[in-house]
């Protein structure tokens, strides 16, 4: 009897300590997991409240260009205030790599005056390193100014309503030197996208 109750205490006291590691194992176990998952998941996946300040609630599809009296259209036509450049410069510029092709002009700004209403005339004939005036991809033909004016006033909905027109020297091809200008004539609306 006394020994039957010994090897009974031993066997249950066994039993125990299995039970306990089997416990703190799969307590170790279900902790790694949920430590695993936790790492995976990201900082945060609220959404943000709003859109940026210099984003527009819609953003203007294209530019319509009159170039020699035919219609062009330019992706998504964004404009940049760059006051930290000397002279301080509004960017306007499409989408590059579009099926039509892509403009770029740098308006310098005056510092004492809100309006933008910009004149330039140029006398060059051939064709300059810059990236200032007109690609048209279809035609392989760039445009770059001879005598433009530029003028640009806000819009509701963080844009600007912007006008182009003069005329600039058409480069055909490979050619880098032209005697030919054309008529470019467009009213658009570029969405501000940084103001810096």
């Amino acid at each position: 009897m006394g020994g039957g109750g010994i090897g009974f205490g031993f066997f249950r006291g066994f039993c125990y300590i299995l039970a306990m590691r089997f416990v703190s194992r799969f307590l170790g176990i279900a902790a790694a997991l949920v430590g695993l998952v936790g790492c995976d998941r990201p900082a945060s996946i609220a959404p943000p409240a709003s859109a940026p300040a210099t984003q527009p609630a819609t953003a203007p599809a294209a530019a319509e260009f009159t170039i020699d009296g035919k219609m062009q259209r330019f992706e998504a036509p964004q404009a940049v205030f760059d006051r930290e450049s000397v002279p301080p410069l509004l960017v306007l510029y499409s989408e590059t790599g579009a099926a039509a092709g892509d403009f770029y002009f740098e308006v310098p700004l005056d510092p004492e005056s809100p309006a933008i209403d910009w004149e330039v005339q140029l006398e060059q004939e051939e064709l300059q390193d810059s990236l200032v005036g007109i690609r048209l991809t279809p035609s392989r033909q760039i445009l770059q100014p001879q005598k433009l004016r530029i003028l640009a006033q806000p819009a509701s909905d963080n844009c600007l309503n912007v006008t182009v027109e003069g005329s600039f020297f058409a480069y055909s091809g490979d050619a880098v030197t032209t005697n030919r200008s054309c008529a470019v004539i467009a009213h658009f609306r570029a969405a501000v996208v940084e103001n810096r």
